[in-house]
């Protein structure tokens, strides 16, 4: 039975394992600068990084875990996000639409503040340029959906691809009962104030679930076999959820 930490620490260990083989792969198909790549790196270098830092703070306090769970969320939703768009048209630039808007918002707040309203406007300006790209039909690229939508279209992917034979709940059940949980400790919610003890098992399944995304999306965009590939990372996870299931 291994502790929470050390089931975070052999997640942030196959992270750093994944991105060395695309860090490898990229440079041999010399595709280190391809927007993809450049956010799939950083996605990798994001979890690495929040791995280390839930074990710090768990290690220091089991009762940390609630904190953990804060940083848990933004990896998670990276996660999803990435590989989503790895298996999706037009994903990376939906991506990048998503980001930009949300610059263009708070550029447009920050313009009203004399000492940044300079910089702000810099930011808007670069940022609209992407919002006002096409893509190969002429059409405007949409913002992808929100969290919900994009878990149940990896979903339905996944049954195409044959790494799941139907949908049978699991996008549901990995909003409401993971995402949403983490979404608590995120906003401070006097609930999870109150019981952090209980954010245990979300911790942990957070920070699997968003490991295997990221793992999977690595295999969409580098792997020569992608379902074989996935199939293989997805049982290095399930060793590790097994080995602390009983904690």
């Amino acid at each position: 039975m291994a502790r929470i930490s050390d089931s975070l620490d052999e997640c942030r260990k196959l992270l750093e394992e994944y991105r060395a083989l695309l860090m490898d792969c990229l440079h041999k198909g010399d595709q280190e600068d391809d927007p993809g790549a450049l956010m799939l790196t950083g996605g990798f270098d994001f979890g690495i990084r929040t791995l280390g830092g839930m074990v710090v703070l768990i290690e220091a306090d089991e009762d940390n875990v609630l904190l953990a769970c804060t940083l848990c969320r933004p990896f998670f939703e990276t996660a999803v996000r990435l590989l989503w768009a790895a298996r999706t048209h037009n994903g990376w630039q939906r991506l990048q639409v998503h980001w930009a808007n949300e610059d263009v918002k708070w550029a447009r707040e920050a313009e009203q503040i004399p000492s940044v309203a300079e910089h702000a406007k810099t930011i808007r300006t670069a940022r609209e340029k992407v919002l006002s790209r096409t893509d190969e039909d002429g059409n405007r690229v949409e913002p992808p959906p929100n969290m919900q939508q994009m878990l149940r279209e990896i979903e339905v992917h996944d049954v195409g691809q044959g790494l799941r034979k139907e949908c049978d709940g699991a996008a549901e059940s990995a909003y409401t009962n993971v995402y949403r949980i983490l979404c608590q400790a995120a906003h401070g919610h006097m609930v999870a104030i109150g019981r952090p003890g209980s954010f245990r098992r979300h911790a942990r399944c957070g920070a699997l679930m968003a490991t295997s995304a990221l793992l999977q999306a690595c295999c969409h965009v580098v792997a020569g076999d992608a379902k074989r590939e996935i199939e293989a990372a997805g049982q290095r996870v399930m060793a590790i959820l097994e080995e602390g299931r009983d904690e």
